[in-house]
C-alpha cells in the first residue's frame, strides 16, 4: 500500500461492510436515490451529499467529521459543496493553493490519506494552514464520473490518525455509491440545459436559480378584457403544430 494512499481493491461488500448503511434501515444507494430526486440541482445535491457524508462518517469515527464534496466538469469552474461553511472553506482555500489531497486524489483517481496535517510534508502550506483551523486529519476519496467530469468527497476530522483502514475500506465503498448517484445527478442536469430547460447545476454566486421566460405564451387577461383569437385557441389547445402548417403550406 502506497503512504498517504489507500487502494480500493478487495473493499467489502456493502452487506458485509455493516458501514454507512443509510438512514432508519434505508440502504444507503437508495437513500442517495432519494437525494437525486429531491434536489433541485445538481448543486442542491452535493450540499445535501456533504450533510448525509459528514453524518454518516461522524457517527461511525466518534467525533465530528466535515465533508467537503468538490466537482469539475468540462467548461466549468469547480463546484464545491460542503457539510458546514468551515467545510467549504477548507476547500476552497485548497482551490486557491492549486493543489493538496483533494484535487491530487482527483488528478490521480487514488483516496489520499493525510494522518496528520500538521506535520505533513506534502502539501505542507496548505495542510498548515487548515491543521492550525484544528483540522488534523484528511480523507479525500475520489469519485469517478462520465468523460470530462471527477469529483471528490473529502472528510476532515480534528484528531489526527483518526481514519482506521477499517474506516477507509468503508468510505472507499461508500463513495462507489455516491458517484453513482452523482452521475445521474450530473446527467440531468445536462440534459435538462440542452434541451433549453432550467439548467439543472448550474452554479450561480447568488445562488438564484435561472429565470426562463415564456416567449410563446400567452399574456394574462385583463379585466374587462375578451381574449384574442391566438389566446382563446392557445388556451384550448388549438395552435396548429409545425409539421401541420409546413403541409398545409406545402398544398398551396
Amino acid at each position: 500500500m502506497q503512504h498517504g494512499a489507500v487502494s480500493s481493491n478487495n473493499v467489502a461488500a456493502p452487506d458485509e461492510a455493516g458501514f454507512l448503511g443509510g438512514e432508519a434501515g434505508v440502504p444507503v444507494a437508495e437513500h442517495l436515490q432519494d437525494l437525486v430526486i429531491d434536489s433541485e440541482d445538481v448543486n442542491g445535491f452535493l450540499n445535501e451529499l456533504a450533510v448525509f457524508s459528514s453524518g454518516a462518517v461522524s457517527a461511525e469515527v466518534g467525533i465530528e467529521v466535515l465533508c467537503g464534496v468538490t466537482l469539475s466538469r468540462r467548461r466549468k469552474a469547480l463546484t464545491v459543496a460542503g457539510s458546514s461553511p468551515e467545510a467549504r472553506l477548507i476547500d476552497e482555500v485548497q482551490q486557491a493553493y492549486g493543489d493538496g489531497p483533494c484535487l491530487h486524489a482527483m488528478r490521480e483517481r487514488k483516496t489520499v490519506l493525510v494522518h496528520d496535517t500538521s506535520t505533513e510534508k506534502r502539501w505542507a502550506d496548505y495542510c498548515s494552514v487548515i491543521a492550525q483551523r484544528g483540522h488534523l486529519s484528511a480523507l479525500c476519496v475520489p469519485l469517478e464520473l462520465d468523460e470530462g467530469a471527477t469529483a471528490a468527497l473529502n472528510f476532515f476530522a480534528p484528531k489526527a490518525r483518526i481514519f482506521t483502514d477499517s474506516i477507509i475500506r468503508g468510505c472507499d465503498l461508500y463513495g462507489s455509491q455516491a458517484e453513482k448517484a452523482l452521475r445521474l445527478a450530473v446527467r440531468i442536469g445536462t440534459k435538462a440545459a440542452a434541451c433549453g430547460g432550467p439548467p439543472r447545476g448550474d452554479v450561480f454566486e447568488n445562488g438564484d436559480r435561472p429565470r426562463v421566460r415564456n416567449h410563446h405564451g400567452p399574456k394574462p387577461l385583463q379585466p374587462g378584457k375578451r381574449p384574442s383569437r391566438f389566446s382563446r385557441r392557445h388556451r384550448t389547445g388549438g395552435t396548429r403544430s409545425c409539421a401541420t402548417s409546413q403541409s398545409r403550406s406545402s398544398n398551396r
